[in-house]
C-alpha cells in the first residue's frame, strides 16, 4: 500500500465525513465513466456501420489506433476537440438536452 493509499484508509476509517464525501465521489467517477462508455460506444456503433475501421478514423484524427480503442472502450477520456472532429468524420450529430428540456419520468 502506498504513503497516500495509507493516509486515504486512515482517513476513512476516522472521518465518517470524510468517507461519506469519498464514497459521493467515487460514486460520480463511476457515473461519469458509464456516461462516456455509453457515449463512445454509441460512437463505435455509428463508426461500424458507416464501415470505418479504427485504424481509418485515427488516421483522420492524427491519433494512434490503439488510443481509438481506448476511447471507444472508455478507457481514455477523449477531448471535447476529437470528439466534435469524431463526430464530424462519422457524420453524426450531438445533441445536449437541458434537464429541464427532458421528459419528466414522473407520474
Amino acid at each position: 500500500m502506498t504513503y497516500i493509499e495509507r493516509k486515504i484508509a486512515k482517513r476513512l476509517a476516522e472521518s465518517k465525513e470524510f468517507r461519506v464525501a469519498f464514497e459521493e465521489e467515487v460514486q460520480e467517477r463511476e457515473l461519469e465513466k458509464e456516461r462516456r462508455v455509453r457515449l463512445m460506444s454509441t460512437l463505435a456503433n455509428v463508426r461500424k456501420k458507416k464501415g470505418l475501421s479504427q485504424s481509418q478514423v485515427a488516421k483522420l484524427l492524427n491519433v494512434s489506433q490503439s488510443r481509438i480503442s481506448q476511447i471507444e472502450s472508455g478507457r481514455e477520456s477523449v477531448s471535447v476537440d476529437h470528439l466534435l472532429k469524431l463526430v464530424e468524420i462519422l457524420g453524426a450529430q450531438l445533441s445536449i438536452a437541458s434537464p429541464e428540456a427532458a421528459p419528466s419520468s414522473r407520474a
